[in-house]
């Protein structure tokens, strides 16, 4: 595979999101349609009978968006980022356990719509009363960098001081759940901090999965083991990690202890607005994978604290979100290529400074 310098001015070009870009940007009128372009690399698979390499492409992305309901209130200093891409129903079912302690914790949520093919993830929106972002690109593909980005410089501009990453796919065990984890994050004086993830139980698989029964299957397996405990790198000096104690029983101890972190799945996130936009935000070069991973390594790469809240935990159905675990598409082997160059060398030192 070919490879480049990370630290050229061709490739720092590509694997930042500089929100500069989004300088000139005051205000956001409800319905109006803003545009930008961002320049990203992808990396092309090439293959022969006798060698696999790729080479690298630039490539130029239009995105438009607009805010299509908003139901911002000035009195909220935090706000809860939930990206999706048309699965209504599992929306639904997450907001229903999710508003009330979002409420209690003086959090707005943002929905950001991401090309849906129709207009029922807004008509939720609406109908819990909640702002939703709808972001289109011009190469009809999902970034979930570049929606994340936008998201923040929206609520930047909002005045929102604290971002939640939180997935479609995700809700709390109970209503106090969010307010412990927002407490502990800031007793930790940490820059970003995630928490411990468990697949759901059986039954709400059954409500999740009412409009797609082919996806049951195998599920009750899944039921109430963790899905994210912490993180590892199994192989060094490779710097891909692993979500630590997966499968385990839910309450298995050493997954429940609150500790500094090499990496936290980017499924939730707290982190100040300041502090993302700071650190210049989510690589667009990785649209779906490794990002997480990348950003949390460059923050500690400049001594700031990445934390993991093992103590609390919120459910996740990753198998819904990723349906084919294990499994790389081009567009994942592209990020995975760029996260390698520039991590490949560097994550043993990076360790070191942790420990």
């Amino acid at each position: 595979m070919e490879n480049f310098d990370i630290n050229s001015e061709f490739a720092s070009k590509f694997i930042r999101f500089n929100f500069d870009h989004l300088s000139d940007l005051k205000t956001i009128e409800s319905g109006k349609v803003y545009h930008f372009s961002k320049r990203r690399i992808y990396f092309q698979s090439l293959s022969s009978d006798n060698q696999r390499s790729a080479e690298i492409r630039p490539i130029e992305d239009n995105y438009f968006f607009s805010l299509k309901h908003n139901s911002f209130n000035d009195e909220n200093d935090k706000v809860i980022i939930i990206c999706t891409k048309d699965r209504s129903s599992i929306l639904n079912f997450v907001l229903e356990r999710l508003c009330e302690s979002a409420r209690l914790c003086g959090c707005d949520i943002l929905i950001v719509d991401d090309r849906s093919v129709d207009n029922q993830v807004l008509e939720i929106a609406r109908r819990f009363n909640l702002s939703c972002l709808r972001i289109e690109n011009d190469q009809n593909i999902f970034n979930y960098s570049m929606l994340n980005n936008i998201a923040v410089k929206v609520a930047d501009i909002f005045r929102k001081k604290t971002c939640i990453f939180w997935n479609n796919d995700m809700w709390p065990d109970d209503v106090g759940t969010l307010g412990r984890l927002l407490e502990k994050h800031q007793l930790q004086h940490a820059v970003l901090s995630g928490t411990r993830l468990i697949y759901p139980r059986e039954n709400d698989y059954q409500e999740i999965f009412i409009d797609y029964p082919e996806k049951l299957e195998g599920k009750a397996n899944l039921a109430e083991k963790i899905q994210h405990g912490g993180s590892f790198f199994a192989q060094l000096p490779s710097p891909f990690p692993e979500h630590q104690w997966r499968y385990y029983p839910k309450d298995h101890l050493p997954a429940c202890q609150d500790l500094n972190s090499f990496f936290v799945t980017g499924a939730f996130w707290i982190i100040s607005t300041e502090d993302f936009i700071e650190a210049q935000g989510l690589n667009p070069s990785m649209l779906d994978l490794c990002q997480d991973a990348d950003f949390c390594l460059r923050l500690i790469a400049n001594g700031l604290k990445v934390f993991y809240i093992g103590s609390e935990f919120l459910f996740h159905a990753e198998s819904f979100s990723k349906s084919n675990l294990g499994v790389l598409n081009e567009m994942q082997k592209s990020d995975a290529s760029v996260y390698f160059n520039i991590w490949n060398s560097k994550i043993s030192n990076l360790i070191g400074m942790q420990e």
